[in-house]
């Protein structure tokens, strides 16, 4: 692979990680939840767009579940939006 090929895919995967890290931050939230009375590591993912706020997991698991739904939905994002360009 030529150097120009490494720069140009360096360069997209890096945008492409800004651009997670961005949607992450900004447009998804982890929050805690009770399931069964239980309120001991339970958390639910949700979107944020703006002033609307939705709940995407009626029930996503421990933090590491939810951190792991959430970067599932932050790239679900960048598909979605790759999509549309």
């Amino acid at each position: 692979m030529s150097d120009k090929v490494k720069d140009a895919t360096n360069t997209a995967q890096s945008a492409c990680n800004d651009l997670l890290s961005k949607i992450i931050n900004n447009n998804t939230a982890i929050r805690p939840c009770v399931v069964d009375g239980d309120e001991d590591d339970n958390y639910t993912v949700w979107l944020i767009i703006g002033v609307q706020e939705f709940c995407v997991t009626a029930y996503a698991g421990n933090l590491e579940e939810s951190k792991w739904t959430q970067d599932l939905l932050a790239r679900a994002l960048i598909r979605l939006i790759e999509q549309e360009r």
